[in-house]
């Protein structure tokens, strides 16, 4: 439930951007704080190097994050379901084909986790 709180909060930090900070509190060209101030009442996480509030940074930022996120997902549930359907649907050498290459998928995003962790342990 704290998950989806914080969720919630970063997704409406993010939606509500441009009426929090307008856009040009992220130029670097209006920035109104001193070099790399560090949190006040003002500004509340501070500054950066080029004297932008970093709260305004990183409410712009969420959006672009949350969209490549949201994006990312639905394409995802998109070509799982479709790939599940239709090996479910086609039997046979068809069905069979598409149900390996579902398991290859789900297997690579370990591969690399296991080479590194063999990697790093190898000499304990």
């Amino acid at each position: 439930m704290l998950g989806l709180g914080i969720l919630a909060f970063f997704t409406l930090a993010a939606i509500l951007a441009p009426v929090l900070f307008p856009p040009d509190t992220i130029s670097v060209t209006r920035a109104t704080g001193e070099l790399l101030d560090p949190p006040s009442g003002e500004f509340w996480l501070g500054t950066d190097d080029s004297g932008r509030s970093m709260l305004a940074l990183l409410a712009w930022g969420a959006r672009v994050s949350l969209t490549v996120g949201i994006a990312a997902t639905l394409i995802s549930m998109l070509i799982g379901t479709s790939v599940g359907i239709a090996s479910g649907h086609y039997r046979g050498l068809g069905g069979a084909a598409l149900q390996r290459l579902t398991d290859w998928v789900l297997v690579i995003p370990f591969l690399p986790l296991a080479i590194v962790l063999a990697t790093v342990l190898a000499g304990s």
